[in-house]
């Protein structure tokens, strides 16, 4: 294998996917623009392996005699290894530091043990001494603990590709249950690689993933210096080194999608409106994320876009006829773009399709059609230009309309509010709106006129100032008459002031509160109070009772009370 090649190739990928910029479409966009929002893979927890390999890729056995017979070492069945490897605990240690995309790189320690299933006898001229009673059997069986760094690479939602290399200590025995003293071991380093594929599944609501897999280990395993107390057999050394398949089952927490490759999904599908929301809530969701600031760029690479996309949808609704669509499409795309080439393409399709719903407006409007005419007119509004003003004059009549159909079944208030609305479209029509507020003055005047015979002077005066408010030819006619009414009731009310006095001047004495008086003849006199209170500042309970002055509107009659009687009265506001 050449292994040179294959660390390049891990290289470049690396390269790649800390080089990437705002995803463009080409023919690497399915490989290399693919779920880099993701959460990245913290840890793996457990990672368990089986497989079986292939040993003997060499003359792997030393020999201290080239003249042993080898053949029976050369059989397939001679050279297959079972395996299994645990490993525990695998750290993300890089990603705090490393701004990562699409590799996730994970440091662990784990143990690897191997036993070749088929045991092969010694030829009879390897044994020595002659008096052994066993024949001992090549059986080799092997152990490593050893410490790895994996590099994984996630290339389709739940897929990953993965490289991983590995370094440790091995320890190797030949024979299968020999004497103890008779037994060949060694000890030596190994390394290993391997490569392959996982998937992962989400375990209900949480971030732990389940994973299973398949992968290829390359194995180098040389132990040069046997230790054979008993010199057995001419072996000096054994290379296990092996390659075989394996299948992983492992648990691991994070690298799960987030709304971030959602939103990478929409801008390669050309949804960039979907796509500028789904980066914003990103950059909302996850600040921290060692991605925010390409969200944020690709945010504005969307931003961009998406005049373009609404101008896609305008034209397509627009040959299909759906002209309310377009239009609102074509305005969408307006709003969001400065391309002056661009405006006067949208200026050009808004004001085609603002005519033809404005005739259809006013045609409606001439069959007294008021609503579809009301509908097609907003809409021709929303083109701008000259055709907007024209559809405003338009709309104006509408709402006209609508309140001369509000003022014939005497819904007044509901009138004005029609033809106030028409006049924000076309103050001309004020004009044509004073007739009704003529109408609405003349019924007030007659009402203020039947007041006065009445000598209900307040209710004249009321009516004289809603005139006002009907802003008629007769307003200002009719605030000079309030201004009069109001003299007229001011002077009704001095009559009863002037009546009140006279009255109370005759009936002073029986009707006051006299100095000495008891408490309970002021009751008895005036009647109860309007307002009382008490105090014991002085440290002898006083009343204060309030009354109304019968000389002054705006005065009270303050009547000061103590052990039961009147001590004191004054006249204040």
């Amino acid at each position: 294998m050449n292994f040179r090649k294959h660390w390049l190739i891990w290289i470049l990928i690396l390269c790649v996917s800390f080089s990437q910029k705002a995803p463009k479409k080409n023919r690497f966009s399915w490989l290399f623009n693919r779920w880099e929002y993701r959460t990245p893979i913290k840890c793996t927890l457990l990672e368990f392996r089986v497989g079986g390999s292939m040993f003997g890729l060499g003359e792997h056995l030393d020999l201290d005699s080239t003249e042993a017979n080898l053949a029976f070492l050369q059989e397939p069945h001679a050279k297959v290894l079972l395996n299994g490897t645990l490993d525990i605990l695998k750290f993300n240690l890089t990603y705090p530091v490393v701004k990562q995309t699409m590799i996730d790189f994970q440091t662990g320690f784990g143990i690897n043990v191997s036993v070749a299933p088929i045991g092969l006898d010694l030829p009879d001229d390897w044994i020595s001494p002659a008096e052994m009673t066993v024949r001992p059997e090549i059986k080799p069986s092997y152990a490593d603990v050893h410490i790895s760094e994996t590099a994984m690479f996630q290339w389709k939602n739940n897929s990953y590709f993965f490289g991983e290399i590995g370094y440790g200590r091995g320890w190797i025995y030949i024979y299968e249950n020999p004497p103890k003293e008779r037994d060949i071991t060694s000890e030596a380093p190994i390394w290993f690689f391997r490569t392959g594929m996982m998937f992962y599944k989400s375990l209900g609501g949480n971030r732990f993933r389940r994973g299973f897999g398949i992968e290829y280990r390359y194995h180098l395993a040389n132990f040069p210096d046997l230790e054979d107390p008993e010199k057995i057999v001419p072996i000096n050394g054994f290379n296990l080194t092996n390659h075989g398949l394996f299948l992983t089952l492992n648990l691991a927490l994070g690298g799960e999608k987030t709304i971030g490759d959602f939103a990478n999904e929409s801008y390669l599908k050309g949804d960039y409106i979907k796509a500028e929301k789904q980066f914003h809530e990103f950059t909302k969701s996850y600040p921290k994320h060692n991605k925010i600031h390409r969200a944020t760029e690709m945010e504005k690479a969307a931003q961009k876009m998406i005049p373009h996309q609404y101008m896609a949808r305008a034209e397509n609704a627009f040959h299909d006829k759906d002209l309310e669509i377009a239009l609102n499409n074509y305005n969408l795309a307006r709003e969001r773009t400065n391309d002056l080439q661009l405006i006067k393409k949208i200026d050009a399709r808004r004001q085609q399709m603002g005519l033809a719903f404005y005739e259809i407006g006013m045609s409606a409007l001439g069959q007294n059609q008021i609503k579809k005419s009301e509908h097609n007119l907003n809409i021709a509004i929303k083109s701008g230009g000259k055709i907007a003003k024209r559809s405003r004059l338009g709309l104006a009549e509408v709402y006209f309309i609508r309140g001369e159909r509000e003022f014939r079944i005497e819904n007044v208030n509901r009138a004005f509010e029609w033809f106030e609305q028409a006049i924000q479209f076309n103050p001309k029509i004020d004009e044509r709106v004073q007739e009704y507020r003529d109408q609405v003055a003349v019924e007030f005047l007659k009402d203020a006129y039947r007041a006065v015979q009445l000598d209900e002077y307040a209710f004249a005066r009321q009516s004289l100032l809603d005139v006002t408010e009907t802003k008629s030819s007769a307003s200002d006619l009719a605030e000079k008459g309030a201004n009069i009414l109001e003299g007229v009731i001011q002077d009704k009310r001095q009559e009863r002031i002037v009546g009140n006095k006279y009255y109370t001047r005759h009936k002073k004495e029986e009707n006051s509160a006299q100095l000495g008086m008891s408490m309970q003849d002021v009751l008895r006199i005036m009647g109860k109070p309007h307002t009382k209170y008490s105090s014991k500042a002085s440290g002898e309970e006083t009343f204060l009772w309030l009354y109304p002055d019968p000389f002054s509107v705006s005065k009270s009659i303050y009547v000061y009370i103590q052990s039961g009687k009147v001590v004191k009265i004054e006249s204040g506001l």
